[in-house]
């Protein structure tokens, strides 16, 4: 691969990954693992880390760093696990196994559903709260 087409794929999969942050909302695993050097940048970043039954050191996700679906130190220091994790979608766009346009109709329509589902769940908690006051 040559330097123009390994910068345009990071800038693809940059563009694909700064639209969606399923990964960082907690939508797809509910923590990250975090190499043992990078445990003090984790709190210095303000990150929620624990230490996992298996004695690997991970953050809490959602996030915090995350902003309106948008990582807030996407282009700073950060751990690892943010810029090295591919999800599948990732990895077919960076395979060319499909467009960049058509992952981001991809994103929209997963964040659509998310957005329906949180809906319905308001609904049925503040229905259950009226109901537990009857």
């Amino acid at each position: 691969m040559s330097d123009i087409e390994t910068a345009e794929s990071i800038l693809k999969g940059s563009q694909l990954c700064l639209s969606c942050g399923l990964c960082c909302l907690g939508v797809m695993e509910k923590a990250a693992v975090l190499e043992p050097n990078e445990i003090e940048l984790a709190k210095e970043l303000k990150l929620e880390c624990f230490i996992a039954g298996d004695g690997i050191y991970k953050f809490h996700l959602l996030c915090p760093l995350v902003n309106e679906n948008v990582c807030t130190v996407y282009n700073n220091r950060h751990p690892s696990v943010c810029s090295e994790f591919q999800c599948l979608l990732l990895d077919q766009l960076l395979n060319d196994e499909i467009s960049l346009e058509a992952s981001l109709i991809i994103i929209h329509k997963i964040k659509k559903y998310i957005n329906l589902i949180k809906e319905k769940i308001s609904f049925i908690n503040k229905s259950k709260s009226f109901m537990d006051t009857v």
